[in-house]
């Protein structure tokens, strides 16, 4: 058997950032997230989840794929990188610009309220993509361990500052969406400030920079890489708000949507944070599958058994889960838990091979496959959510995220020729009907 050679510091990095971000993340999505919409009810968070998907969908306007073409691009090469920090970060301040236009008058068109709460939603998110780009230049440095650090920085600084509110300042009893909203800002700007501290432990040197600092070519080749991730948004995040949009009682719907959907982000950042460290990676080593096939057998091992025993253990107990998150408040929410969590082994499938497509330069395949199912995702619940509700969504969520994977994986195999054994199949499908047979018959 191949042994797997993986380099130390990346692994060290790797494990970091999953301890990290698997003792935080969890804090702040079942300690605070969760306690918000206890106190707040389903109908004023709903409100605030669709409004979140909405400016989700279209966070690629902030940063209209610069930040994957950093880390596909310009990984290990500190000359490409002082050039293009300087140009990036101008075109960032005119996309952000555009963004709030934009998303100003979609929520007009749709009738979407624009008060306080849009415009502090629209602020955190050209926060957060700021924050990415400037992860993507520490990863581009090579400096995994600073960037695993700063993953995690935003949620401990919120997490500390919402703790002392629970417990100390009475917040359990009274806590609006817009003070939740306004913690998370001020742990972006925790973090952002803590990554510019770690720049000056690279060898990035700005002062070298010659040239013009508007550069919108710079946009041609990252467009593939916007477009990508705006129809990965629209596949994954466009059910939330057509919810609320399309139902009689939308904001309650979608709050009870977004309990189940809690459990499906808490558990995917795993995902999104192993491929955020594979994406450099693979980029950096390409065309060399002999190292790279072990590295993507191992995290798609890590993904996949993960994700089917947490799915098939939480579906099995859904209702316990209710109850013990949510005080059992609907017993609807019970459901969608149930159902939800059998999208994590598609988009654990998706993280894998689509970083792998991304970094090897199958981007625009990428592209299609995931616009493809993204209109496939937006019909069926235009069809069938106003006569089906949530039960059309949470499962239309489940069968298109499942068919993307497939068609996903299959072509990245096909096109980088880094096998994936069948197997590896079968021992997924024996874990998970071993797991179901303990199930049935020891509780």
């Amino acid at each position: 058997m191949k042994r797997l050679q993986i380099p130390l510091p990346f692994l060290k990095s790797l494990l970091l950032l999953i301890f990290l971000n698997g003792i935080i993340k969890p804090l702040w999505i079942f300690g605070v997230d969760r306690q918000v919409q206890n106190i707040t009810g389903y109908k004023v968070y709903g409100t605030y989840f669709a409004f979140m998907n909405l400016s989700l969908v279209l966070n690629f306007m902030l940063d209209m794929g610069i930040t994957p073409y950093f880390n596909k691009t310009a990984s290990g090469n500190l000359p490409l990188l002082n050039k293009l920090i300087l140009q990036s970060f101008v075109i960032k301040w005119l996309l952000s610009a555009c963004f709030a236009l934009v998303i100003f008058f979609i929520a007009i068109s749709t009738g979407v309220s624009t008060g306080y709460l849009f415009w502090l939603l629209v602020i955190f998110q050209i926060l957060t993509s700021f924050l990415l780009w400037l992860r993507a230049i520490l990863s581009a440095t090579q400096q995994f361990s600073a960037d695993a650090i700063v993953s995690a920085a935003d949620k401990i600084f919120a997490t500390s500052i919402a703790g002392i509110g629970f417990y100390l300042l009475g917040w359990k009893l009274n806590i609006s969406i817009e003070t939740f909203v306004w913690i998370q800002i001020a742990g972006l700007l925790t973090a952002i400030l803590l990554c510019l501290y770690f720049f000056t432990k690279t060898q990035l040197n700005l002062k070298q920079f010659s040239g013009s600092l508007i550069n919108f070519s710079l946009l041609k080749g990252s467009l593939p890489f916007a477009l990508t991730y705006f129809f990965m948004s629209m596949h994954s995040r466009t059910d939330g708000f057509l919810l609320e949009r399309l139902l009689p009682n939308g904001a309650y719907n979608a709050g009870i949507y977004a309990s189940g959907y809690r459990l499906v982000d808490a558990i995917n950042m795993g995902g999104f944070l192993i491929s955020s460290f594979l994406l450099p990676y693979i980029a950096n080593r390409w065309p060399d599958k002999n190292a790279l096939a072990p590295l993507i057998r191992m995290c798609r091992h890590v993904l996949m058994l993960s994700s089917l025993c947490i799915a098939i253990v939480v579906a099995h107990w859904s209702n316990d889960v209710n109850n013990l998150l949510y005080n059992g408040r609907d017993i609807s929410a019970g459901n969608v838990i149930a159902v939800l969590l059998f999208t994590l082994p598609a988009l654990g499938l998706v993280h894998i091979y689509g970083t792998l497509l991304t970094a090897t330069g199958n981007i625009i395949r990428f592209m299609i496959i995931s616009a493809f199912f993204a209109l496939i995702n937006i019909t069926l619940n235009l069809i069938f959510i106003p006569q089906f509700g949530l039960s059309a969504a949470m499962w239309i969520a489940v069968i298109t995220q499942t068919l993307y994977a497939i068609v996903v994986c299959f072509d990245a195999v096909k096109q980088t020729t880094i096998k994936f054994a069948f197997s590896d199949l079968l021992i997924y499908l024996a874990v998970a009907a071993a797991l179901l047979l303990c199930l049935n018959h020891l509780f």
